[in-house]
């Protein structure tokens, strides 16, 4: 198991906890990333775990608005790198639509 349950938590479905377990996704997504920088699907996974990190209330995270600022950033940026691989993607470009809406960008 990535995270083991901190007897201290409340509900291995709080906030907090859902936080944490995304931040190991977004770091085994990057470490993908890195290791086969052409697959696609690990682009899109990670720009969708950063989206995902940043509908999570804003006591979870160290930054706040400026931690939550950067997430958008690489979530469009992961999902503009997944379409410079896959650029007929339409699950890429569904993705990228979704990300620009919510984003207001």
């Amino acid at each position: 198991m990535l995270l083991s349950p901190n007897p201290g938590d409340v509900s291995a479905s709080s906030p907090c906890n859902k936080h944490r377990l995304l931040e190991v996704g977004s770091r085994c997504l990057l470490r993908a990333t890195k290791c086969d920088p052409g697959l696609a699907s690990a682009w899109r996974d990670l720009a969708v775990c950063y989206y995902a990190r940043t509908q999570l209330p804003d006591i979870c995270t160290n930054g706040g608005l400026e931690e939550v600022g950067k997430l958008k950033d690489k979530a469009l940026s992961a999902a503009r790198r997944c379409l410079a691989i896959e650029p007929k993607s339409a699950e890429s470009w569904n993705l990228l639509g979704y990300l620009a809406l919510n984003f207001d960008k």
